[in-house]
């Protein structure tokens, strides 16, 4: 099954995205921030709600990964 929002493709069998940048297959971590923001799209979240919904795989720092995901999106605006 994949999902597609704002020019990325998420395969949800294969934990990976799509861009025009090419395929990338994400840690677990990073998949579940993505599927959880882009299921809530349209929503403000808080950094707290973010963390609570993704606790049990979120060790790391929420503004991290947010930026990976960003980084791996637009690599061009990080150069």
């Amino acid at each position: 099954q994949q999902l597609i929002f704002d020019g990325l493709k998420i395969d949800l069998e294969n934990r990976s995205i799509t861009t025009e940048n090419g395929t990338f297959e994400l840690p677990p971590k990073e998949f579940d921030l993505l599927l959880y923001c882009v299921k809530n799209q349209g929503k403000i979240l808080t950094k707290q709600q973010i963390y609570e919904k993704t606790k049990p795989h979120i060790t790391y720092s929420v503004n991290s990964y947010l930026y990976t995901a960003s980084w791996k999106k637009h690599p061009q605006k990080y150069s």
